[in-house]
């Protein structure tokens, strides 16, 4: 609530690498404009996956991106880890990936997951911006 999303995301993600030990790679566009309600809806976004990637990745090197293109905010993150199979996404006691889903629908969004066993999961979020605003 203090420190702003874009801050409170960077901050999140450093203390994410130092408590994992996990190399994170971090792209954050630093001009956004985002009302406080969809801020927090994001920035639980951002927990939920980082929270995943802790618990199952088993991933040494973590890329994130947090990028405000012309019309989009696009969030991608990317992970070196064990990956799974695609068909565990549909599980129903995925809540983790539920609420990463509702949430990114509440926003009007898309997300697309994609991970293969032993090589990898990257997640890529697309949310519409409309005058600079979620």
């Amino acid at each position: 609530d203090h420190l702003g999303l874009i801050d409170a995301i960077d901050w999140q993600i450093k203390e994410f690498q130092k408590r994992n030990n996990i190399t994170c790679n971090i792209n954050i566009s630093k001009n956004l404009n985002i009302d406080k309600e969809k801020s927090i809806a994001i920035f639980r976004i951002i927990q939920e996956l980082l929270l995943n990637v802790s618990k199952h990745s088993k991933a040494t090197i973590l890329n994130f991106e947090f990028v405000k293109n012309e019309n989009t905010l696009n969030i991608v993150v990317e992970d070196n880890g064990v990956g799974f199979k695609q068909e565990e996404i549909q599980k129903p006691n995925s809540m983790g990936l539920i609420n990463i889903f509702e949430c990114v629908k509440i926003l009007d969004g898309k997300i697309s997951i994609n991970s293969k066993l032993n090589n990898g999961t990257k997640v890529e979020i697309n949310l519409p911006l409309n005058n600079n605003q979620i």
